[in-house]
């Protein structure tokens, strides 16, 4: 897919599908001989080797180009044209019919650009005018996330040569967007700044919903997920939280945690039904005072009417981590190394199934992942 003037250069061949693009922005050079400046919106005869379009010039700012000099500016189509970066398209004049002048194609878009004279815009456009795509991919990833696709189209390049740059580069792909290790770390920490303040504004918060928070939405998810996968997030019930945060309680479940916890600081802590019974309770309103104690996350619902303190439930995965660590294991052995029944130690067993942490091959068990 070579046209007239790759032809004339010989300094490239095409390694991607041709595309059609709407506009273009180009170091326009404009003649000397040109009989007056050209303004913002002119409306133009535009050629590239073979190909004819009309359409108008978009300056970036309110000065008028004057004769015998350059400027970056875009070149918006009535009709697409297949081009390239570093192709060469004439400008004439559509009222005097004169050549205008004419340069080098540095961006191209295969959609017209709404506010194009945003800061953001201006320095993209700014990294495309480096000679290299090294260049131009350094300076990228220094401003924000990189389309690759849309990269790669431009400056035609192959899978591999545009692997080998995100690798040099040190760069993180996610999706169809490459990102540097600084601007990840630096939406981490937005985030965890953003929550830390909401925390301390509502201590009673039992955390924010991923849509709270205002870091980039395009990598929100994954941020969050990193954070929670290295142990500076906790996630329960869709809300994100400090590992370590306890909200504070209404009166009636404070009462109710001062005697339940001691309760069930054990290994093998009394069932909810065993509970009702003892404090002569309601099982029912228990049941639902005891969901609410573990969507707070002072507790963890393992199985119906089977409530663990969470520092319990940790040590309990200390224990099937060090028997995982000789090989497959049984109920059994998990219920003679911990101590506990036999059908508590199903149901804690079927809840680390279920959690991903374990998984049952016939009646043995393998650790799936160091973490709960």
């Amino acid at each position: 897919n070579l046209d007239v003037g790759d032809v004339a250069r010989g300094d490239w061949i095409c390694k991607a599908p041709p595309v059609s693009y709407k506009e273009v922005t180009i170091n326009l050079a404009t003649l000397p001989d040109f009989p007056r400046a050209v303004k913002h919106w002119t409306p133009v005869h535009i050629y590239h080797a073979t190909s004819h379009t009309t359409g108008y010039l978009s300056l970036h700012d309110n000065q008028r180009i004057a004769p015998g000099s350059e400027r970056i500016v875009d070149v918006v189509f009535d009709e697409p044209l297949t081009i390239h970066r570093g192709d060469q398209v004439v400008i004439r004049d559509y009222g005097l019919d004169t050549t205008l002048g004419g340069g080098p194609v540095l961006f191209a878009s295969e959609l017209q650009s709404s506010r194009r004279r945003k800061p953001a815009r201006l320095a993209k456009l700014s990294a495309y005018q480096h000679q290299t795509p090294d260049a131009c991919f350094a300076d990228l990833l220094a401003q924000d996330a990189v389309e690759l696709e849309e990269f790669a189209g431009l400056w035609q390049l192959d899978d591999d040569v545009l692997n080998e740059l995100v690798r040099s580069a040190g760069a993180v792909q996610l999706g169809g967007l490459t990102i540097s290790q600084q601007k990840l770390g630096e939406l981490a920490r937005q985030a965890m700044s953003q929550l830390s303040e909401h925390m301390s504004e509502d201590p009673d918060s039992l955390g924010m919903k991923e849509n709270e928070f205002t870091i980039d939405i395009r990598f929100r998810a994954q941020i969050l997920g990193a954070l929670t996968q290295t142990g500076k997030l906790s996630v329960s019930g869709g809300l994100y939280a400090p590992p370590d945060h306890q909200a504070s309680l209404p009166p009636e479940l404070e009462q109710l945690w001062q005697r339940l916890e001691g309760e069930l600081d054990t290994l093998q802590p009394p069932s909810s039904g065993d509970l009702a019974k003892k404090w002569n309770q309601n099982l029912r309103s228990l049941e639902g005072s005891l969901r609410e104690l573990s969507r707070r996350n002072r507790i963890v619902f393992v199985t119906d009417h089977r409530y663990y303190l969470p520092s319990r439930l940790n040590q309990i995965v200390g224990i099937v981590k060090r028997l995982a660590g000789k090989g497959p294991f049984t109920v059994r052995e998990f219920r003679d190394e911990s101590g506990i029944g036999r059908n508590v130690a199903i149901d804690i067993l079927e809840y680390f199934d279920r959690r991903g942490f374990t998984r049952r091959q016939d009646n043995h068990r393998i650790l799936l992942r160091e973490q709960l």
